[in-house]
């Protein structure tokens, strides 16, 4: 019994939990963000998330996503994601339609983080390494404003 609660308790923290920042301060939409999950403990059903992390000078309320998962047999599974990014000011977390939402202050910008789950995907030990890849699909080539681009897979 005291083995099961110590193995639900090491499920809770997230597997894999990177951020990538973007030096540019532009997003391109020919730039795309690689994450590697080079293995999982067991197999089984994972949820993945991706966050962005925008300033106040991200001009959009929303930022139209595509993840795309590369097994090591190089197939393919693409989810297409909405974040909604610029959230009212307040204190402590904000949350709109599932997202977990933040905003604070640093050194005079706004920050806001927010993060939306994507899918939840069955992973297996013999299907390793997995690339997570990200881009943004929005109408404008460049975007400004986007500080960091992150994914969790727990």
């Amino acid at each position: 019994m005291m083995l099961m609660g110590c193995l639900c308790a090491c499920r809770q923290r997230p597997l894999f939990y990177v951020y990538q920042p973007l030096p540019s301060g532009e997003w391109h939409t020919t730039d795309t963000l690689c994450f590697e999950l080079a293995e999982v403990p067991v197999d089984g059903r994972y949820q993945v998330s991706v966050g962005v992390r925008t300033t106040n000078l991200y001009p959009y309320e929303d930022l139209w996503l595509v993840v795309e998962r590369r097994d090591a047999d190089d197939s393919r599974h693409r989810d297409t994601l909405c974040l909604q990014v610029n959230g009212e000011q307040g204190a402590g977390g904000l949350q709109r339609s599932g997202q977990q939402m933040s905003v604070w202050q640093t050194t005079g910008t706004v920050i806001h983080e927010c993060e939306d789950s994507v899918a939840t995907i069955d992973l297996t030990v013999q299907q390793m390494p997995v690339r997570l890849l990200v881009y943004h699909i929005m109408r404008r080539q460049s975007l400004t404003g986007i500080s960091d681009v992150g994914v969790k897979v727990q």
